[in-house]
């Protein structure tokens, strides 16, 4: 073999034995990156804004792809989907739990997303599992009530919400639930249960305290009210910030209040000296409407430094209405924005001002600078639901679609503004959207179905598969209020009435839509005296335009 043979086996044999021996490390390397952007996205959550939940968003995503088999980073991006989009966290928990089985927490927070994605077969499996290995019973419990509420049972759900708070040792949350499932009743006495066990919770010392006392404090109350609560915060051991700023946040609703006082109070619970700390301070003088006070603790020369401390004063202006000023900062040359959320908040500043057209403007630069980046179509759909404005979030969830990775949450967004804006024929399309990329996804299969009954667009076999989905699970009454709006539609209300008749269902405490449908059933079989008294106290917001026809159609009878 010639020399230079050699000399090449040689550095090919070098080349490649470095890279066997570099292996490790790069793997090490890769692990560590991963740990590292996982670590930073979960801490960026406790900001709970737009900007750091699209920002968590994507390093989760990108430590997933550098070290997909570690248990604590798959934990950790579980979470954050947890966070960012609930109905499509469950496969991220379902793959944690295959990397660590042993660990029980996780099979409960596996229990948790199917829930949030309705995936109920999923869920009576994972919770009979669970049940059997004896785990979580209480915690099982909680989320077998959550799920009767959410699938529209409510009877149900307070009843076991009524034994589990009974019980030494409730989760808190249930405690919450109670309540939230009491002040739906008809029934004025369970109401007022409701809030006498959570000011019984309240009122006492335990880990269940916290979470009684911040639902009680969003009620309406009389002073001395408030300041019993602000008395038993203050004189609580081992108090939460948030308790205490929860204190402050009371003693704002007393006719003597001071805000300078209180901000002087407020600001001592935070190190300013961390940008991150002034950020969280800011925002919270912003909540509670003390933005005079955003101005001492916030700098326009503070403010320019960070672009979440700018946007803080910029909502502090906002409350003030000085949309001129805000205007001029925009302006600047030195705004510490990226150029999306720049011309969102021109947009906005527009908008207040009166002008439409630059305003639209604003918005089609908003758009092209965000481009098809989920994250920022992400954060310009947010900002615009704070905002109230919905023709913007549309068009942002509608391009957010496009994005793969969010797309279900993003589904999920754009159904719920088009039924808040009673868009029924949109809301039909999406639904359709919705089934073509997430055919395993019944309910929503039900949804559609059901729209189209009540367009009276319905196809020819719509019916045959109203009845398919029924019989496939006939304990969702879901599938069940779409097959009698269907049977109702082909002048079946008999067969209609059969299929609800028997149930175990007090109709005063289902969703507001089902009873309307229940009622629409009685009417159409002349019991029209107990049809005016199943809709009566429906409340008209949660109906869509032609729901509100039928409503109409049943209270004008004579």
């Amino acid at each position: 073999m010639s020399l230079q043979k050699t000399t090449i086996w040689t550095l090919i044999t070098l080349v490649s034995l470095i890279a066997v021996l570099s292996y490790p490390a790069y793997r090490q390397i890769r692990f560590w990156r991963a740990g590292a952007m996982a670590t930073e996205a979960e801490a960026l959550l406790t900001l709970t804004t737009p900007e750091a939940v699209s920002r968590a968003w994507e390093l989760a995503r990108a430590a997933s792809s550098l070290s997909p088999d570690d248990p604590d980073i798959a934990r950790i991006v579980a979470r954050i989907y947890t966070t960012v989009d609930p109905a499509s966290a469950y496969p991220f928990w379902e793959r944690v739990v295959e990397l660590s089985a042993v660990v029980s927490e996780d099979r409960l927070e596996l229990a948790r997303a199917y829930l949030h994605a309705n995936r109920w077969q999923d869920f009576d499996q994972e919770i009979a599992t669970q049940r059997k290995a004896g785990l979580h019973p209480m915690q099982i419990d909680y989320l077998q009530a959550f799920a009767a509420m959410l699938q529209g049972d409510f009877e149900q759900a307070l009843s076991v919400a009524t034994t589990l708070v009974a019980k030494r040792g409730a989760p808190h949350e249930a405690d919450v639930l109670f309540f939230q499932l009491s002040q739906i009743s008809p029934d004025s006495a369970v109401r007022q249960a409701g809030v006498d066990h959570l000011r019984t919770i309240a009122l006492s010392k335990g880990l269940r305290q916290e979470e009684a006392l911040k639902t009680l404090a969003s009620l309406p109350l009389e002073a001395a009210d408030v300041e019993q609560l602000i008395d038993v915060i203050v004189n609580r051991e081992d108090n939460s910030r948030d308790l205490l700023l929860l204190a402050e946040k009371l003693r704002l609703r007393l006719p003597e209040a001071d805000p300078k006082v209180i901000y002087q109070r407020a600001s001592a619970l935070f190190a300013l000296d961390e940008p991150t700390e002034r950020v969280i301070f800011g925002r919270w003088l912003n909540s509670q409407g003390l933005q005079h006070y955003t101005r001492l603790a916030v700098s326009v020369e503070l403010a320019m430094q960070r672009q979440d401390l700018f946007l803080i004063l910029l909502d502090a202006m906002a409350l003030d209405e000085e949309w001129e000023a805000i205007r001029s900062l925009l302006d600047g040359l030195r705004v510490p924005l990226e150029d999306y959320v720049r011309e969102f908040f021109r947009m906005r500043t527009f908008i207040e001002m009166s002008d439409e057209r630059r305003a639209r403007l604003a918005w089609e630069r908003a758009l092209v600078s965000a481009g098809k980046e989920s994250s920022k179509l992400y954060y310009l759909a947010k900002k615009a639901n704070q905002l109230n404005l919905p023709e913007f979030e549309i068009v942002a969830l509608q391009r957010l679609v496009e994005s793969p990775e969010m797309r279900q949450r993003a589904m999920r967004d754009l159904l719920a503004v088009l039924q808040k804006e009673g868009r029924t024929e949109a809301l039909h399309a999406s639904f359709i959207k919705f089934n073509e990329y997430f055919p395993e996804h019944l309910e929503s299969k039900s949804d559609a179905l059901y729209l189209s009954f009540l367009m009276r667009k319905e196809a020819p076999d719509a019916l045959a598969q109203a009845q398919a989905l029924h019989q496939s699970q006939p304990n969702m009454l879901a599938y069940r209020m779409t097959l009698a709006l269907g049977l109702i539609c082909n002048d079946r209300s008999s067969d209609a009435l059969s299929l609800l008749v028997e149930l175990p269902v007090n109709w005063f405490e289902v969703r507001d839509r089902w009873r309307l449908i229940t009622a629409l059933i009685l009417y159409k079989e002349g019991l029209n005296a107990d049809a005016k008294t199943l809709v009566a106290g429906i409340n008209r917001a949660n109906l869509l335009p032609e729901e509100e026809q039928l409503l109409e159609e049943i209270l004008e009878d004579r």
